[in-house]
């Protein structure tokens, strides 16, 4: 196609001129990154980065950003005659490249090329096309390059080999110098006039349809940069007129809104090569943490056999999901992380799938947490340039299982990082109620409406979805997949029923009947503590004599986890004693420990151990560390600031048992004034014993010892009873309605009868 000569030297096609080609060229490059030779005599490992067009510099027709901090000024035009008058265009050329060279004397970062300029990093590019002249395209490239190697002792004239050199070099330095003088008031020492020249380049771009370069750029799309070579022509069309439009609003883009762009044309691509490694590490950490949930997505039956419950949520997740961010919650137990794993599996033909297990970190910044993944780049920054058509699903399980404020924050920056991002990635986190009750933060990064019927009322501003409990028709899947549990769920009573509506029960419940118990002797078990004190008699204590000792192993290796504030500790803490061994091999063959796997293809790894369960960690540390004086418990808690994030399930699991283990209920409630009454302990550990017992009173004699404190202004417990009730009064009016539970009428827990007995207080 011809083109048509206009001022400057362009030629437009189409609308289109010779600079916005030579953008689009240069956009091609920033897209294939590494896969691209870096121009202009760049340093081998530089790629170039972003671009901007018709800037407000002095070389003014496209900015180049390069990896290493350069820039690169490029002046374009389609053909140029070597001119030695002032009036000529080269002299406008070099004029301008004079004018770049003083335009930033002094460093001010802001933008980044406000600048002196490094001829290590930057450049001054004249861009042309074969039309030029030949001093243009042959003779001035060869003298710069001369210029660049000469000696430090050497003339300028000594880059000169042949009359016509002499002749290019002679005109070049009459340009810089008129410059110079026109710009500085004095003449260039040939110190400086080397120093200029040494940042010039040429560059023969012939990007006309059809021409060299313009092939030359669809190949490099077609090879390296996009998945289907066929849209090569499609792309590189994109990207010129994208050019177009940044000439005309003075802006431009950056490879991620190149990627962008594309996308937006229903054009897929590949991720860029320097990010395949770390795209490969988070692909190969995923399949590790959903080979981890995957045990947590059916119950395993002793005779063998494996339930698996087909549940409504997870299609309800999937669609929620596929519409956009939200947050996971349920109860502890519900079924979350199984939810997380049969929902990824549902998602891999939607797009990419991420999965990250929060327990399986010790990271306190994301800093350490792209350490321990294995990451060169930034988490955030590898899902931002991994691009498809398709969405990518950020799956992060358990953000309640961080031990640590450190490691909790890292995953909501990396939350909030990620969809900050405006990438296709969409992140569900799952997390217990309590947790997201209190965290202002993630409310804040999910704000909405919630996607689904699958619902708490407490949560209607914050984009979320409720593993609920097993519903009846799910329920029946278990009796119809096991006769074993079938006969539990059968003879249930209603208490028994509400609890093997949880599948962390009902997994403990099969592992029961595995080690021999009989469906009499469980069908009396009422509450989840009951549960856990059974399981823990059968798989702990036993009726060997050896409980002591297991118990002994379980405390050490749960004080080691509680102290490290993590759920993965080396074997040697527990086994260093050789007596420890058959101890340690019950437990673990009881599956209460397990050794940790790091991954699928891995066997298990001998030396490293955790709980098989967070639930079942979050009991230990309640039996086997709270149980102890409450001054003990109190000071513990008090004297470690962070030391309620890592263990507030277990604080909610000793509330349980010391309601049933004493009928009176005053354990219960001294425990409750001795946490209010430390100054040293947060008001979200405090608040934990007055939402217990939101769920546990069921008549007024249960609330006696708190009446009672509350009546004695002389009591020592006066103070914190008052402040108690107020929390509890809290806590009753923000629980969700409960049918088994209802604030009112007949089957109502005494909360009429509570305030008849307060008002006179």
């Amino acid at each position: 196609m011809p083109g048509t000569q206009t001022g400057g030297g362009a030629a437009t096609h189409g609308g289109i001129n010779y600079q916005d080609r030579v953008a689009a060229w240069l956009a091609v490059r920033v897209l294939a990154e590494e896969n691209a030779t870096p121009p202009w005599d760049l340093p081998g490992s530089t790629t170039l980065e972003f671009l901007r067009c018709e800037t407000p510099e002095p070389v003014d027709d496209v900015l180049v950003g390069t990896s290493t901090s350069g820039h690169a000024f490029i002046q374009a035009k389609h053909s140029i005659s070597f001119g030695a008058t002032d009036a000529s265009d080269f002299a406008s050329v070099i004029d301008q490249f004079v004018r770049q060279f003083h335009a930033h004397p002094t460093l001010s970062r802001i933008p980044a090329w406000h600048r002196p300029l490094d001829k290590g990093i930057d450049r001054l590019v004249l861009v042309t096309s074969s039309d030029s002249s030949g001093r243009i395209r042959q003779t001035l490239p060869i003298v710069l390059s001369r210029i660049l190697n000469l000696a430090s002792n050497q003339p300028i004239a000594d880059s000169a080999a042949s009359d016509e050199d002499r002749e290019v070099l002679q005109v070049l330095t009459a340009h810089i110098t008129r410059s110079w003088r026109t710009h500085k008031g004095n003449d260039p020492s040939e110190l400086e006039t080397r120093q200029i020249a040494s940042l010039m380049r040429v560059h023969i771009l012939d990007v006309d349809p059809q021409q060299a370069q313009e092939r030359e750029a669809k190949d490099l799309l077609r090879t390296t940069v996009l998945k289907t070579p066929a849209d090569a022509d499609a792309a590189w069309d994109r990207l010129v007129q994208a050019c177009a439009t940044y000439g005309a609003n003075h802006s431009g883009a950056n490879r991620p809104e190149f990627q962008r762009i594309l996308l937006s044309a229903g054009i897929d691509m590949d991720a860029v090569r320097s990010y395949h490694a770390d795209i490969e590490k988070l692909r190969h950490l995923s399949a590790k943490s959903l080979h981890a949930l995957s045990f947590l997505s059916e119950i395993r039956i002793a005779s063998g056999g494996v339930v698996k419950i087909a549940r409504a949520s997870t299609v309800e997740l999937r669609n929620a999901a596929l519409a956009g961010s939200l947050v996971v919650v349920g109860q502890p137990g519900a079924g979350k992380s199984g939810g997380l794993h049969d929902v990824a599996a549902l998602l891999g033909s939607e797009g990419d799938v991420i999965v990250l297990a929060v327990g399986q970190f010790d990271s306190g910044s994301l800093g350490s947490l792209r350490n321990e993944i294995g990451c060169t780049r930034e988490i955030v920054d590898v899902l931002r340039n991994w691009p498809s058509l398709k969405p990518g699903f950020l799956i992060i399980d358990a953000l309640d299982a961080a031990r640590t404020e450190a490691g909790a924050r890292t995953f909501r920056d990396l939350i909030g990082a990620t969809l900050a991002s405006g990438s296709r990635w969409r992140v569900i986190p799952s997390i217990r109620k309590f947790d997201l009750r209190y965290s202002s933060g993630l409310h804040a990064l999910f704000a909405g409406s919630p996607p689904s019927s699958y619902q708490d009322p407490e949560f209607n501003t914050t984009r979320h979805l409720e593993i609920p409990v097993l519903s009846d028709g799910e329920l029946d899947q278990v009796q119809q997949q096991s006769a074993e549990l079938g006969a539990i769920v059968s003879a249930a009573g209603q208490d028994l029923l509400n609890l093997l509506r949880i599948p962390f029960n009902l997994r403990l419940m099969a592992e029961l009947i595995g080690s021999g118990a009989s469906v009499a002797s469980l069908t009396p078990i009422r509450t989840q503590i009951e549960l856990l004190e059974r399981f823990w008699r059968e798989r702990v204590i036993g009726d060997d004599m050896g409980g002591d000792a297991r118990e002994a192993i379980l405390r050490l290796a749960t004080t080691e986890m509680v102290n490290r504030r993590t759920l993965r500790i080396d074997r040697a803490v527990v086994a260093a004693d050789p007596s420890a061994s058959n101890p340690l091999r019950q437990i673990m063959s009881s599956q209460l420990l397990v050794e940790w796997q790091p991954s699928p293809e891995q066997a298990p790894n001998r030396y490293v151990i955790t709980y098989a369960h967070h639930i079942l960690f979050d009991y230990a540390v309640s039996r086997l560390l709270f149980r102890r004086p409450v001054d003990q418990v109190v000071a513990w808690l008090a004297n470690e600031p962070d030391l309620l994030l890592a263990v507030r399930p277990s604080l909610v699991f000793h509330y349980q048992h010391l309601w049933a283990a004493d009928g009176t209920r005053q354990s219960f409630w001294n425990f409750v004034f001795t946490i209010f009454k430390s100054s040293r302990i947060p008001s979200t550990g405090k608040i934990v014993g007055p939402l217990a017992a939101a769920q546990l009173i069921n008549s007024i004699p249960d609330c006696q010892p708190l009446l009672d404190a509350m009546r004695k202004e002389t009591s020592a417990n006066h103070g914190a009873s008052q402040e108690a009730f107020r929390h509890l009064m809290g806590a009753i009016r923000s629980a969700r309605p409960d049918p088994a539970r209802p604030l009112t009428g007949t089957s109502a827990p005494p909360w009429c009868d509570l305030l008849k007995e307060t008002s006179s207080i």
